[in-house]
């Protein structure tokens, strides 16, 4: 694809959206339009026409990049948005999988409108859950046949390294839209998922087996950085560098790292020296300390982060799959059902369940996971400690 005047909607204009979907197709020439339903941070987006991100490099340099001649549309504009989608030569949707149904309502209503489209209409999906495109793709065939979805829409899933947070408070106070990153700067794309030729962007990579390399994200990225931040909260820190300054949690972390590589390599063939280099690059890149990522962000939501499949009861699944006892996974997964700060109700929800089912109960119906008489009794002795001793 020829990517002279093309344009992209980004559907979700929060930190991925802004932070790494528009960073890598506006530095290829692409018109953006952003939409989202989030009302004022549409009119911000149109009052201001711009704002900052700040990579910070884990080598340490900082480099600050203005993104600016967009557009910005309120989801609730539904007249807009069908003529949007019909311009738009490629979607990225980055929203929560829960909006999917909401999404898939939208698209299906473009189908009714005549158009002179002549090619299908490629969605790109960032989410950290495996196979988003699988749930998009469910949710269209509730209203279409799959045959007209395949016609019509390419569904592509990718894999989302880049971390993006809002800037601390005493930071860019005059630029609201601004973003930190850890300036990760590919982001691999499924190539067996676009309709018709996939556009040639620097930092989209497109892979053959993408469903390989969700995993290996998920597994260890998200695993990683999620058992920081669960661990982190339980001793009491703020940020998720402080929790690597702690020698027992990073110790943790690493070996967590051992156990769901040994899984990931039994999985999917990963060779030991290919896992060695992924993984060693993995703390590096969450416990940048310019970054200044807290715990209660990153922890936040432990409703859908114990899920099935999801970064801490996958890849215990996984090892547990293998034969492969997740000792240091188990002690993460604790601290998650432990992890109540206030005005969080998705912890709420999990002490619930817990109070209710117990842990051995909750580790079946909220994570998924098999009943393996050792596994369960690591997580339960974990979440009987106290916090002092945790």
């Amino acid at each position: 694809m020829d990517n002279a005047h093309k344009s992209i909607l980004i559907w979700g204009a929060g930190k991925i959206g802004r932070g790494f979907l528009a960073d890598l197709f506006d530095g290829a020439g692409w018109e953006i339009t952003f939409l989202d339903s989030n009302s004022s941070l549409v009119a911000n987006l149109k009052q201001k026409k711009e704002y900052t991100l700040s990579h910070f490099h884990p080598d340490g340099n900082c480099e600050v990049k203005t993104i600016r001649n967009f557009l910005a549309l309120d989801l609730s504009q539904e007249n807009e948005v069908l003529k949007a989608l019909q311009r738009a030569n490629l979607v990225a949707l980055s929203v929560f999988p829960q909006a999917y149904r909401q999404v898939a309502s939208i698209l299906n209503r473009l189908l009714e409108i005549p158009t002179s489209r002549t090619e299908p209409l490629n969605i790109i999906l960032c989410a950290n859950i495996p196979s988003p495109a699988e749930i998009l793709y469910r949710e269209l065939s509730h209203h279409k046949k799959g045959n007209v979805i395949q016609q019509y829409f390419g569904l592509i899933d990718t894999v989302a390294l880049r971390i993006v947070i809002d800037p601390p408070s005493d930071a860019c106070s005059d630029d609201p839209l601004a973003l930190f990153t850890n300036g990760y700067p590919e982001l691999p794309a499924d190539k067996k998922g676009f309709r018709g030729i996939p556009p040639e962007v620097p930092g989209l990579r497109l892979t053959d087996d993408i469903h390989r390399e969700e995993i290996r994200k998920i597994y260890t990225y998200n695993m990683a950085h999620a058992l920081l931040a669960y661990l982190g909260w339980m001793k009491g820190y703020h940020y998720i560098r402080e929790t690597l300054e702690d020698p027992d949690i990073l110790h943790t972390a690493q070996c967590a790292l051992s156990e769901a590589g040994r899984a990931l390599m039994e999985e999917f063939g990963y060779s030991l020296l290919e896992m060695e280099n992924w993984n060693k690059e993995v703390l590096p890149h969450l416990g940048n300390p310019l970054i200044r990522d807290t715990v209660m962000r990153v922890g936040s939501d432990p409703l859908r982060k114990l899920s099935s499949g999801d970064r801490l009861s996958g890849p215990a699944g996984l090892c547990l799959k293998h034969s492969i006892l997740p000792r240091y996974i188990a002690r993460g997964i604790a601290a998650a059902l432990r992890f109540r700060p206030p005005h969080d109700p998705s912890s709420e929800k999990i002490q619930a369940i817990v109070q209710r089912e117990g842990v051995k109960g909750t580790l079946h119906s909220v994570c998924g996971l098999e009943n393996n008489g050792e596994f369960i009794s690591l997580v339960e002795d974990w979440f009987r400690q106290d916090n002092s001793s945790f």
